[in-house]
């Protein structure tokens, strides 16, 4: 009964294997999903784009479909739809009981909670998400914002948003709600490029002007020709100072001979034929 057991971990474990496809293979299922018509722009004729699409699929045990049209580029960044989301914690078998919604308050405190119970029991809830937060946050006042119009569906859609984030995050992987990335700063994506900007800024100025060199950016040839400058300019001044210490030397050996041939004379050993 044991070595049946075995056997059958065996085939179970081959099977499982069996359909876990190799790069190459996703890569030929990519490229027929990119040939599709009904499948959106953003992966048409994109076999790259379908790939992404089915490794996530897989990571998350979802349709590949369903993941191209609920995975939205904004602002260069992905980001899930929030029915996705929904739906992906309600199939996900992590909870009892499907995502349900609190709403209370008036005015600028009416809130909504996304809760479940989860396999333990345990209620689990999301973070209270007001009108009053929304303005704060700037959600309210954007241009085409559904919050003015629709306030309850963005309040269901931004707690189940985050409950998303607390209780079962792996399956958002770390991705934003649409509404969210919509509804976020540009600022927040803007990388400037500091010597980009300040070339184009002055540009065409008629001058251009070269920083000095610091010691931390001078070259190695820049250091030799240094290097050699001076060394050039210690080799004139020695040649320099020779030249003028030469004639004195000379001066110092004549005044020597004289005074010796004066002595000679002196003692009547002068030999005028010397």
């Amino acid at each position: 009964m044991q070595e049946q057991s075995n056997n059958q971990v065996q085939v179970k474990k081959e099977d499982s294997n069996a359909l876990s496809p190799t790069v190459a293979e996703s890569f030929k299922i990519a490229t027929a999903f990119s040939k599709s018509t009904i499948i959106p722009k953003d992966y048409q004729g994109n076999a790259a784009n379908c790939y992404i699409a089915l490794d996530m699929a897989q990571r998350i045990n979802a349709s590949p479909m369903m993941i191209m049209q609920n995975l939205y580029i904004v602002n260069g960044r992905p980001a899930w739809s929030s029915q996705f989301i929904i739906a992906t914690i309600n199939k996900s078998g992590m909870f009892k009981t499907p995502l349900q919604y609190k709403i209370d308050g008036e005015g600028d405190n009416k809130g909504c909670i996304a809760w479940a119970i989860s396999k333990d029991g345990t209620t689990c809830e999301s973070m209270r998400v007001t009108i009053g937060l929304a303005k704060k946050e700037g959600w309210y006042g954007k241009n085409g914002s559904k919050w003015q119009t629709m306030p309850e569906l963005m309040m269901r859609y931004r707690a189940a948003s985050f409950f998303g984030k607390l209780y079962c995050p792996e399956l958002l992987m770390g991705f934003q709600s649409q509404e969210e990335a919509i509804e976020l700063s540009e600022a927040e994506y803007t990388f400037e490029d500091v010597n980009a900007n300040t070339i184009e800024k002055n540009a065409n100025t008629g001058e251009v002007v070269a920083p000095p060199p610091t010691p931390e950016t001078t070259t190695k040839d820049e250091k030799a020709t240094t290097k050699a400058k001076e060394n050039k300019t210690i080799v004139e001044t020695v040649s320099e100072t020779k030249q003028e210490t030469k004639p004195e030397k000379q001066d110092v050996v004549e005044e020597f001979k004289a005074k010796q041939k004066a002595a000679e004379q002196a003692k009547g050993s002068f030999d005028p034929y010397a």
